[in-house]
């Protein structure tokens, strides 16, 4: 019995291996992945164009932080058990400074049905921390932030699209969507529709 579960935790850890696609220094630092300021952020607070593959992303991309933590969640689960887990988290934590506040446990709790609770409470907490800190210039630095979650954000959050070439198949299909559609992109880099 033992060395069954010692053979699934090795095939899991392979599988997030697998999952995980490693950013060079080179493309860590892209324009695309750059801290949004403030400034620039009240031009980007408007949703994403909304498309037919209703990713969950395009309903929070009016907030980056949200657009970050759904990426984590979505790591290894399938989008309709983070579709059911996300009211409840959100309204548990509806923004990275609320998040603070909030134990650990209490994390836990409503993200139990997508598995490994523990392990994303913990990371959301860390990630949360890092997220409000004003250490960070590229969202490449922050913990829990892959390839996957550095494309969406640059889709989403940067209305930089054209700077990432995603891996992800959901986000390729909503970045064809993107690319399907007639846009122009003014002198700061943001999509115009």
């Amino acid at each position: 019995m033992k060395k069954k579960q010692q053979q699934q935790q090795q095939q899991q850890k392979q599988q997030e291996q697998r999952c995980y696609r490693l950013l060079s220094a080179a493309e860590k630092r892209s324009d695309a992945y750059k801290r949004v300021a403030a400034a620039d952020r009240l031009q980007l607070q408007r949703r994403a164009l909304r498309s037919p593959h209703n990713l969950l992303q395009e309903e929070h991309s009016f907030d980056p932080w949200r657009v970050l933590v759904i990426c984590i969640l979505l790591n290894l689960t399938k989008g309709t058990q983070v579709r059911d887990a996300l009211p409840s988290l959100f309204n548990l934590c509806p923004t990275a400074e609320a998040t603070t506040s909030v134990a650990t446990k209490e994390i836990e709790k409503v993200i139990k049905s997508l598995g490994m609770q523990r392990r994303r409470a913990k990371l959301i907490k860390r990630f949360t921390k890092e997220y409000l800190s004003h250490d960070w210039t590229h969202v490449t630095q922050l913990c829990g932030v892959g390839k996957y979650a550095a494309d969406a954000y640059a889709i989403f959050c940067a209305g930089k699209p054209d700077s990432v070439i995603p891996r992800d198949h959901k986000l390729v299909d909503y970045w064809k969507f993107l690319h399907s559609r007639k846009t122009t992109i003014n002198r700061q880099g943001l999509i115009i529709y």
